[in-house]
Order: structure tokens, then sequence, then C-alpha cells
């Protein structure tokens, strides 16, 4: 009887033996490790889940603050607007991935501020440039001053740099000089080797005119391209570098 005891006792201590370390850890243990996967690491929730990180606008100050924010961060943004937007300077977005929307179905403007000929003028070839990257406008609309259009013959937007322009339901309006313009709508290139790319649907380039044979809505270098779907634009094509 002892003899089947013993045995009995040394065959339980070996099935205990045989159980998982784990399975005997006390549940108040502190410090529990869960690894990170890659992905996972240093990322924000919004790019964690693919989405653009969105910034609201409502006014110039903010449209600027805002670019200089993306082009120093990575990843998709949106930067959706409040109301119209008057610019002091230039804006450039560099490489970047950035959607620009009018908020609650509206449709707002971006146009330069108004200055005088005895002004600094606080534009530097252009309203805003797409230099590299992707931008998407979906119904915002552009116009200029009379001091945009008095004294430069910049375009509204300049895309280079392999950079991509898409715009939907967007009127790039009144940017007309006297003087003998280059662009005046889209400039896409920059005739030095640089290229760009634009896709309009459903958008407009009006009324924008130079007295000479370059003024013109949408300028195309070689190496660039154009393609529109039910939009329309007076458009001249240099010829290829």
């Amino acid at each position: 009887m002892n003899n089947r005891l013993l045995s009995a006792l040394l065959a339980l201590c070996m099935v205990i033996t045989l159980f998982p370390a784990a399975a005997f850890a006390s549940t108040d243990d502190a410090g529990d490790i869960y690894p990170l996967t890659p992905a996972a690491q240093d990322t924000s929730p919004d790019e964690e889940n693919g989405s653009a990180q969105q910034i609201e606008v409502s006014d110039g100050a903010g449209f600027i603050a805002a670019a200089r924010q993306i082009n120093d961060g990575s990843g998709a943004y949106e930067i959706v607007l409040q109301n119209d937007i008057a610019l002091t300077e230039w804006v450039e977005f560099t490489n970047a991935a950035v959607t620009i929307t009018s908020a609650g179905g509206s449709t707002f403007t971006i146009r330069p501020i108004e200055f005088s000929d005895s002004d600094p003028i606080p534009f530097s070839g252009c309203l805003l440039s797409v230099n590299g990257g992707s931008l998407t406008l979906n119904s915002v609309n552009f116009e200029s001053s009379a001091g945009f259009r008095r004294n430069l013959d910049y375009p509204f937007i300049r895309v280079v740099n392999s950079a991509a322009l898409t715009l939907n339901n967007c009127v790039l309006d009144g940017n007309c000089t006297s003087s003998s313009g280059s662009c005046l709508g889209l400039e896409i290139g920059d005739g030095a080797g640089s290229s760009g790319s634009v896709t309009m649907t459903n958008s407009t380039i009006q009324n924008c005119t130079a007295i000479n044979q370059h003024g013109a809505g949408a300028i195309v270098y070689g190496g660039s391209s154009l393609e529109m779907y039910n939009s329309l634009s007076l458009i001249h094509i240099s010829e290829p570098t």
C-alpha cells in the first residue's frame, strides 16, 4: 500500500514539473513587457491608422504656419480652410503629401494680400509652390489682387520637381496683367529640366492673360503633363528644352 502511494506521489510530481512556468506567474506582477511592432514605434495614432493629420486654418498666418509644420513633419496632411485666406507671402510645400479642402461643403478662396507700387514685393515667383510630393485641392478657388496683377507676372501655382497637383472643383480667376507676362494660372515644370503633372476635374482657369503670346491660363514645359476632365483653360505649351 505504501509503495502504491509513493508511486502515485512521484507520478504527480513528474506531471507538475511538465507544466509551463508561466502558468504559475502572479497576476500581480508589475512591469509586464509588450514588445512594439516596428510599424507602431514612434508613430502618432493618425500615422498608425494610415489617415491624414488634419490642420484647421482660418487665416493667412495660420496657412503659412501649417505649411511650415507640414514641411518639417512626415506623413499625409489635410488642411481644412474655415474662411477665405489672404497670403502675405508665397507658400511652398516641399516633398509633402497634402490635401486642402474647404470646410462644411463651402468653397473658400486663397488670394495674395493687396499692396501698392511703393511696397516691397512679398512674393517670389508664384503664390503657391508644389516642390515635389503631391497637393490635392478640393473646392478651393484662387483670386488675384490688384497689386499682384499690376506688379508681377507670377502664376498662382507652380508645380516642379516631379510634383503632382490635382484640382477638383476649383477656379483660378483674374490673374491678368498688362505687362509681358509669362504664365498667370498654372506653371508646370520650369523649362530647365524640372517637370510636374497636373490633373484638373470640373475646374476652370479664367481671365488669366497677358499682352504677349506667353500669357496664358497654363504653361506646360517639356516633360510635364496636364490632364483636363470637364475643365477649361487657355493653354500655352512651351517647346521642350
